[in-house]
């Protein structure tokens, strides 16, 4: 009986990826595609692991596949064992090889644009080997079920099992035209700005909160603009239009050509991170370059 069962269990164990990949899919075609097997070869071990095990780990369906409670939580279970195994392999291949192949990111349109300008180019010009995939989004991603190697985000994980690099800290702060403040009494507190126009980053009525030395006052102003975009911000702040909230990283060359200044300086938002995001701390070689390319990117503009 005992050899009975351990001959079953190396055969389930075998083709635990394979059910991984069609789950991952949620297509035997797919699957079959993904591993470079024939279709049927796929659905006959699928169904040769169901009835070893007695019950269905799939639900057919004309064009697809769902998996059912037992497959579930199977996949549960197997996935990160699958991929950590397959990035262990694929870390060691690249390790004794010249790094190549796919790495594919997805960013935020405007994090890329405003902190991260060149990076695609300069990587890929040291290492023409990988193919960069890149995605601009403004969703996170998932990364247990798409295809990506790397989310680059701003805020909080939606899931603590995530594995994050910290790329910079940003901290904003507020900034305006000399021309825009020539038109309104100094600036000498936060109640200030409630007389002078200024643009909101968030479409929202939701109070900003100002710190300045372990002391915290609340922003109750009227914007003149609100918009969602940081560099739309700094278009109005730099044609006289408001008060903007922004980062160093995007309003300091203009306030070295005396376009912009700060206002309140010693004042500041609350600040936030900018990760990447990964969904496991090993990594193939041509990720973990590229993740150093980055942190040396942001380490150059501190």
């Amino acid at each position: 009986m005992s050899f009975k069962y351990e001959s079953i269990s190396e055969k389930l164990f075998r083709d635990i990826p394979l059910f991984v990949e069609a789950a991952k899919q949620g297509s035997f075609t797919l699957a079959a595609e993904a591993l470079d097997i024939p279709l049927p070869t796929v659905s006959r071990r699928i169904a040769a692991m169901e009835k070893a095990l007695g019950v269905p780990l799939f639900y057919r369906k004309t064009r697809k596949i769902e998996l059912s409670e037992y497959g579930q939580a199977l996949y549960e279970r197997y996935r990160y064992i699958v991929d950590e195994a397959g990035a262990a392999l694929e870390q060691l291949f690249d390790d004794l090889n010249e790094p190549r192949g796919p790495l594919r990111f997805s960013v935020h349109p405007e994090v890329y644009h405003t902190y991260m300008q060149g990076v695609v180019a300069g990587f890929s010009a040291q290492w023409p080997g990988i193919n960069l995939i890149v995605q601009f989004s403004a969703r996170w991603v998932d990364l247990y079920t798409e295809p990506f190697d790397l989310d680059i985000r701003a805020g909080m994980l939606p899931d603590s099992d995530l594995k994050v690099r910290k790329l910079v800290t940003l901290t904003p702060a507020l900034y305006a035209s000399p021309e825009l403040l020539k038109h309104y009494p100094p600036l000498k507190s936060p109640s200030d700005l409630s007389k002078i126009p200024c643009v909101s980053p968030h479409i929202t009525d939701k109070p900003q909160i100002i710190s300045k030395e372990g002391v915290s006052e609340t922003l109750q102003i009227r914007p003149a603009h609100q918009v969602d975009n940081l560099l739309l911000s700094l278009e109005l702040a730099l044609a006289g239009a408001g008060v903007i909230w922004s980062v160093k990283q995007l309003a300091g060359p203009y306030v070295e050509s005396g376009e912009l200044v700060r206002v309140l300086p010693g004042w500041t938002l609350p600040g936030f991170d900018l990760n990447v995001v990964m969904a496991s701390s090993r990594i193939p070689k041509r990720v973990r370059l590229f993740v150093d390319y980055l942190a040396e990117h942001f380490a150059r503009k501190k």
